[in-house]
């Protein structure tokens, strides 16, 4: 029988998850405690519930922060990776772009992946955790030279490496970002009726799929369903995982 691991990739909104985070360890609680969590926008040194709650459970955690407030410099927002202790992963931080501050932002800004590589079936598996810069005028250069690193970050892995990404790309409309990934990659998304995010406001009923999942399709197998939302303004993603039976060299 082959064996899996039971992932949830999420983006848990920042502001909402500042404010409480219970519900985002509700959901992983009713999940089964998956062996990876990947979360997207979340806030470190508002409390320390979260981190203890890994700790009890037996996770890893490894964060990379995106930007740390100038009011409180304890309050950071970021992406953070959490692993069973049992998957033995190490968890390397990579910055894509740290062209910040934003002329609006009095702070330093910056975006990247988390790139945990796992034990997984006598081999090893790298899944990396991401968050793209958001879609303005203001960012195109930022996004651009961002992907281009990305694009070579993934390019790096050969055709025997086990890999998968997940995360917030904030692709809207026919983004040439989006389509180089699709032709290239396995991927799995929402679609026209269930859309991955929408507006919190009421006033302004906005939808798009930018929670994508990606991955290598020689190497690894990937069966995933979006979940309903639950507060945040992002529809988590489930997946399982298995790796193909070509060999995968070790890195």
């Amino acid at each position: 029988m082959t064996k899996t691991l039971s992932m949830v990739c999420w983006n848990v909104h920042l502001h909402t998850f500042a404010r409480d985070n219970a519900y985002v360890l509700k959901r992983l609680e009713a999940w089964g405690y998956p062996d990876i969590i990947c979360l997207q926008e979340y806030v470190q040194g508002r409390d320390d519930e979260t981190a203890k709650w890994f700790k009890k459970q037996g996770y890893d955690t490894a964060y990379l922060p995106f930007a740390t407030y100038p009011k409180d410099h304890r309050i950071s927002q970021g992406v953070l990776t959490a692993t069973k202790k049992s998957l033995r992963a190490s968890t390397e931080p990579v910055v894509l772009r740290s062209n910040g501050p934003r002329w609006f932002r009095n702070f330093p800004n910056v975006r990247g992946l988390l790139d945990a590589t796992i034990a997984f079936e006598g081999k090893q598996l790298h899944v990396l955790n991401f968050h793209a810069t958001y879609a303005r005028p203001h960012t195109t250069d930022m996004r651009r030279d961002e992907f281009g690193k990305l694009q070579s970050y993934l390019a790096a892995f050969d055709e025997k490496t086990a890999w998968l990404i997940g995360g917030d790309f904030n692709f809207f409309g026919s983004d040439s970002r989006k389509a180089w990934l699709i032709e290239r990659y396995a991927h799995f998304t929402g679609n026209g009726r269930q859309k991955t995010w929408r507006h919190k406001s009421k006033i302004l009923p906005l939808g798009a799929n930018l929670d994508y999942l990606f991955w290598s399709g020689e190497t690894v197998a990937v069966v995933a369903k979006l979940m309903p939302f639950s507060v945040s303004d992002h529809r988590p993603i489930q997946a399982k995982i298995s790796l193909l039976s070509a060999p995968i060299a070790d890195t």
